[in-house]
């Protein structure tokens, strides 16, 4: 019976069940709304705050909304905030307009134009087919090349910004970075839509 537990079987299971209960890209598919209208009144256009205990859902609720708006067409990103954990201002505002824009970028170069019937894609995004392509594949690169552009120029005014810094400044942002890993830690995430009105 012992022998059995640390089957490799069992252990694969064991592995699949810690992944699944992580929000993801791929558990987005099987999301249950925590009660009735959630869902619907999350993607209203508005502002939201969503809050709520570790592990109540907050992150499964913005990647079904991610996902729904990749099927919709929708110009979406969705940025981990975790990521700029004890960054300070004026690089952390740079880092997470980076990660946004290059959301937008892949959101350019894959759900904007990618077929309907490219289910390799699709299929790693929702369980619903997407709608058929809105955007016209050399105007939505074109436009992607600009944002790239644009995420140059930001990522240089962050190199720079970085290398004028002070010594002291320098290590003081090195310590608040080194004991933010120590405080409580909050997630949170961003979610850029675009919508045509």
């Amino acid at each position: 019976m012992k022998e059995q537990l640390f089957d490799d079987n069992v252990q694969a299971l064991i592995t699949l069940i810690e992944e699944s209960t992580r929000a993801s890209q791929i558990t987005s598919k099987y999301f249950i709304e925590p009660a009735p209208g959630v869902l619907s009144r999350a993607k209203s256009r508005r502002h939201h705050i969503v809050f709520g205990r570790r592990g109540s859902g907050k992150s499964s609720l913005l990647n079904k909304i991610h996902a729904e708006n990749l099927v919709s067409r929708t110009p979406s990103a969705f940025v981990d905030m975790e990521k700029f954990k004890g960054h300070i201002y004026p690089d952390l505002l740079l880092s997470i307009l980076i990660e946004t824009f290059s959301a937008f970028v892949e959101w350019l170069e894959n759900a904007a134009v990618v077929p309907a019937t490219k289910k390799t894609f699709w299929k790693t995004v929702a369980s619903i087919s997407p709608l058929a392509r809105k955007a016209d594949k050399s105007e939505a690169q074109k436009l992607a090349d600009k944002i790239k552009v644009e995420i140059q120029n930001l990522n240089t005014l962050l190199s720079q910004e970085l290398s004028v810094i002070s010594e002291d400044t320098f290590n003081e942002r090195n310590d608040i970075r080194k004991n933010s890993g120590q405080n409580i830690s909050v997630g949170a995430y961003i979610l850029a839509v675009c919508f045509n009105r």
